[in-house]
């Protein structure tokens, strides 16, 4: 009933944990006697983030079709189900789906550039993009727990752990450390490329 409610004197959020805390009060009976203002307070944060997973997803599409853009603009050569895309991009290279876009100022026959190469098309062979894809939709959409940005790091260093070890294996850590100062990440978020 009604008057089991708890009366609490005070903000509307403490009055919503105590509703929402007692499990004999009743939904109805705590939204009948919850301030007005209270009820506004709550949509406003549920359209608050809804409206920050929206500019979020908003976000991470607009970042895929300037990749697709990208692979549209320049040159490709499709082997082996793998398109390579030769670019002066400053963020290449990379690689997208079955795309591999990769700078025209790296020579490819370099032990460098074997490496990145082969670094890259680990990336496509194993289909990582799909993995951080996904991941960085549920992200987008429950991007108010810090568990999924965590996962999302996490994932993107298993994925490079992964292609490194493919590249390099047991060999030469002077070619590994070449490589890694040809590419870098400037530590952005919701980047769909590898």
């Amino acid at each position: 009933t009604i008057a089991d409610v708890p009366t609490v004197k005070a903000s509307p959020a403490a009055y919503m944990l105590t509703v929402i805390g007692d499990n004999d009060v009743p939904y109805e009976a705590g939204i009948a006697n919850m301030p007005e203002y209270a009820m506004y307070i709550e949509e406003v944060l549920v359209l608050g983030a809804v409206a920050v997973s929206m500019v979020l997803l908003i976000t991470l599409m607009v970042r895929i079709i300037s990749i697709l853009r990208l692979s549209r603009r320049y040159p490709g050569k499709k082997t082996d189900g793998i398109t390579l895309i030769s670019t002066d991009h400053t963020r290449a290279p990379f690689s997208f789906l079955n795309y591999l876009f990769w700078r025209t100022d790296i020579p490819q026959d370099t032990d460098s550039g074997r490496l990145i190469m082969a670094h890259e098309l680990t990336h496509i062979r194993q289909r990582h993009t799909y993995d951080k894809l996904a991941c960085q939709l549920l992200t987008c959409i429950f991007w108010m727990n810090p568990f999924y940005w965590l996962i999302q790091k996490e994932l993107e260093m298993v994925h490079e752990f992964i292609a490194d070890e493919n590249a390099i294996g047991e060999g030469d850590t002077d070619a590994f450390a070449r490589m890694l100062l040809q590419t870098h990440n400037n530590g952005q978020y919701l980047v769909p490329e590898h």
